[in-house]
């Protein structure tokens, strides 16, 4: 298991989510740790990171406004979908069953349901 300490922002978990993709970690061996500040080793090892990960616009919209959300489990929710995304399924957001999108979209705070999807996608 691996401890990922960050400092509760969605900045901050992006980073943290690059590098674990990047090394092609996946969420089941991921321990989120909320902290004040970030470890500086954690910064250097990404500053200079070039690789990118192409996602759904929408899954980034998902995930900075369940990043402010209370519940402790967000980080690993949002990570296990990022993982999925990238590894298993480009549209999974578009599964309105799967459990993991429905916890996702559970965080939101002012909406029920995903808006139809567009084919819009941001790199990671």
């Amino acid at each position: 298991m691996i401890e990922v300490a960050i400092t509760g922002t969605f900045e901050s978990w992006q980073q943290a989510a690059r590098d674990l993709l990047r090394r092609g970690v996946p969420p089941d061996q991921v321990a989120w740790v909320e902290v004040a500040a970030a470890p500086a080793a954690a910064s250097e090892r990404t500053s200079g990171e070039t690789s990118r990960f192409v996602v759904p616009r929408r899954f980034v919209e998902l995930a900075q406004t369940a990043a402010v959300h209370p519940d402790s489990g967000r980080w690993a929710t949002m990570y296990r979908v990022l993982w999925r995304l990238v590894h298993e399924n480009r549209g999974l957001l578009e599964l309105s069953d799967d459990a993991d999108v429905r916890a996702l979209v559970e965080l939101q705070h002012r909406q029920q349901t995903i808006p139809a999807s567009s084919s819009s996608r941001r790199r990671w």
